[in-house]
């Protein structure tokens, strides 16, 4: 299995998933009802009611923190100025839709997402900011991204979105789907088979991605120590 520039077997993949689920070698998800989640965001975040429809409202702003990103008042509120722009972007991808399916055409929604973040900009919000707003209303089609993540598909080596000075959000945003699209599709089986281990709250294949590639951007680049 491979996320942007990391290898990772199977089965050291579904160690690191059990583990960030607290489930222990003998558990299956059935028979998990309540586990402390002190140090990670699942369940927290996954099971999230946030807003009532597919598209964006209020609540969902305040997803992020479950993922452990402190988003300012100030981002609060330009993202609600920006809920009518990104939700008209949202209504062109349906909740079915899945990222290892879409086409050249449907990547570029992710563009005309992040574009909010290029320019003038949206003060106060980033890139994880936002994907951890966007991927909740689309869970099968908006990957996460953070600081882990990106290591893994920019650092690693033979990773496939090298790092760019002064790229756009837009154009970064489809080049980085592009590359998680190939590794669900290379793999979605296996993905799809760490997803299945999630005890309290349901979670995609790409999720399940992301959960692992947290881990190992975070094991393959250490802080450095100063």
């Amino acid at each position: 299995m491979r996320i942007g520039g990391v290898d990772v077997e199977f089965d050291e993949a579904r160690r690191i998933a059990s583990s960030h689920f607290q489930l222990t070698p003998e558990e299956t998800p059935d028979e998990v009802t309540q586990k402390p989640t002190a140090y990670y965001g699942y369940p927290a975040y996954d099971s999230y009611p946030g807003g009532p429809s597919d598209l964006l409202s209020p609540t969902d702003l305040l997803a992020p923190v479950l993922l452990n990103v402190r988003a300012s008042l100030r981002a609060y509120y330009e993202l609600l100025d920006r809920i009518p722009e990104l939700n008209a972007v949202l209504a062109r991808v349906s909740v079915l839709d899945e990222l290892q399916n879409a086409t050249d055409d449907q990547l570029m929604a992710f563009g005309d997402l992040f574009a909010i973040l290029d320019g003038a900009g949206t003060p106060g919000v980033r890139g994880t900011t936002l994907a951890k707003v966007l991927h909740r209303k689309r869970p099968r089609f908006i990957p996460l991204y953070d600081e882990q993540i990106r290591r893994c598909y920019q650092d690693a080596p033979g990773a496939p979105v090298p790092w760019v000075k002064g790229r756009p959000w837009s154009e970064f945003a489809i080049l980085f789907a592009a590359a998680v699209r190939t590794d669900l599709v290379r793999d979605y089986e296996q993905w799809a088979e760490l997803a299945a281990l999630s005890p309290t709250a349901p979670i995609t294949a790409l999720r399940a991605l992301d959960i692992v590639g947290w881990h190992l951007g975070r094991e393959a680049f250490p802080p450095v120590a100063t």
